[in-house]
């Protein structure tokens, strides 16, 4: 699923700004440029990460595109042609690692993992003649966890998407999916991509994201928790399994996978 015209416009406003350089797309709509055939979750804003830590990001931004900034969330802003675009700076780590309230809004947000958006990230054409920075999918399936384990009752939206991941990624890349290191780990084919994507996370991960990962695999190990990313993924209406009947099986086994090949990953970093 490609994006639609009003995103597509955004984009190019957004490519044409002075802040283009350190701009870097995240989160629904990157993974529907990434994974155009596996991917279908419909989003009309979006998320994009910026180098600095200026709390003026979204108003220098607004003005270059000729938008606006909404009076009540100071970190988002609007184009003239109506799309939401957050704008997350990266912060850097302090006594309180990366969290960071916003003085209007009041909202406390984790920008831990935002650090790697950038260089992880390549020039895309994501429509003709329209090229944008995009995280790669490893990074956003990081940050996917962080938001999840970071506010559970509102970003269970997240586990679909993280799911999707699990199911799809590597999907046409028959070279990583059938690597050397999966085959020596005994991986199946079904599994492959959730443990490659876990190799990817896992040496992406600094200390503190590691513990947040690691804690995230606690909580899908307890099954019947209220909320266990293993048991809202397998019930959930609008993830990859959705219509089959093993789809406890199948998030259990994804996920299984995904530990694996994250503390395969991990622990050879050190």
């Amino acid at each position: 699923m490609a994006l639609d015209g009003k995103r597509l416009t955004a984009l190019a406003r957004l490519a044409r700004s002075a802040s283009s350089p350190t701009l870097t797309l995240i989160g629904a709509s990157a993974i529907t440029l990434r994974m155009p055939g596996q991917y279908w979750h419909a989003t009309a804003d979006l998320d994009v990460v910026v180098a600095g830590d200026s709390a003026d990001a979204s108003r220098i931004l607004a003005d270059q595109v000729e938008g606006r900034v909404d009076p009540r969330f100071e970190h988002r802003i609007y184009t003239p042609e109506g799309v939401k675009v957050d704008v997350l700076p990266v912060v850097a780590r302090g006594v309180a690692g990366r969290r960071h309230r916003w003085p209007v809004s009041g909202i406390e947000m984790n920008f831990a993992g935002l650090q790697h958006a950038l260089p992880h990230s390549d020039a895309l054409e994501v429509a003709p003649g329209l090229v944008f920075r995009v995280a790669r999918l490893y990074v956003i399936a990081l940050l996917k966890i962080i938001a999840y384990m970071d506010d559970h009752a509102r970003r269970r939206r997240d586990l679909d998407d993280l799911a999707h991941l699990l199911e799809y990624y590597a999907f046409d890349d028959y070279d990583r999916r059938f690597a050397d290191e999966l085959i020596d780990a005994q991986e199946n084919a079904d599994d492959a991509g959730a443990s490659a994507l876990g190799r990817d996370v896992g040496a992406l991960a600094e200390t503190d994201e590691r513990e947040t990962v690691e804690a995230f695999l606690a909580l899908a190990a307890r099954e019947n928790a209220p909320f266990s990313p293993l048991r809202l993924m397998a019930e959930s209406r609008t993830g990859p399994w959705t219509r089959h009947d093993d789809s406890g099986e199948r998030a259990q086994s994804r996920l299984s996978a995904f530990g694996r090949g994250f503390r395969s990953a991990a622990t050879a970093t050190f």
